[in-house]
């Protein structure tokens, strides 16, 4: 997580340097010789241990788990793209992280008849045992998680609010309700701290 939270260390280069060195651990212990032989503007500064530990601690102080590249909960298919986040934060159902998902999302300015299709969809698919993604926005996106959530059952999918802030960030306001039932009863996550 910290060689994650580095400066000028995105996905890409996070995983090369984990191909590379074989572990975080190890990336991190290889970065002062890096850096002294590299020859950029942009170079690494290395997040501190104390940033890493208080960035887990406010997560924790709100319920969220970070998902660590390389977890079993980490989704597989999110695995395969090449600049799959290092780690993200969730809080509720994690174990929708490794089901079917779907993605649902539209305009936040969405007509009445585009919103009663979108709950229309994400219903049918989530009693058809398919997880739904979304953005927890206005319109659509709000529609679909809306309808997913009133489905019961074993064989239920689910949903998943993939966020732009950090898990404790409810936007749009008026989506409190729908992020606190998203937090009970589906999943939401975010690769902010």
């Amino acid at each position: 997580m910290r060689l994650a939270r580095s400066a000028n260390v995105g996905p890409v280069t996070f995983r090369k340097m984990l191909e590379r060195f074989g572990s975080g651990r190890n990336a991190i212990d290889a970065l002062p010789e890096l850096i002294a032989h590299t020859k950029t503007t942009r170079q690494i500064k290395l997040a501190t241990r104390d940033e890493t530990v208080a960035e887990i601690e406010i997560a924790k102080a709100c319920g969220a788990k970070p998902i660590i590249f390389g977890d079993p909960e980490y989704p597989a298919l999110l695995a395969r793209i090449d600049d799959a986040p290092a780690y993200f934060y969730a809080i509720g159902r994690i174990e929708l992280l490794t089901k079917t998902a779907i993605g649902i999302v539209g305009a936040r300015n969405a007509s009445a008849t585009g919103c009663g299709f979108a709950r229309k969809i994400s219903h049918e698919l989530a009693a058809a045992g398919y997880v739904v993604v979304s953005g927890m926005a206005r319109g659509i996106d709000g529609a679909a998680h809306g309808a997913a959530l009133q489905t019961k059952g074993d064989a239920a999918g689910g949903t998943i609010a993939v966020l732009g802030g950090g898990v404790d960030v409810v936007y749009p306001r008026e989506h409190q309700d729908l992020y606190e039932k998203l937090c009970d009863q589906g999943c939401v996550i975010s690769e902010m701290p």
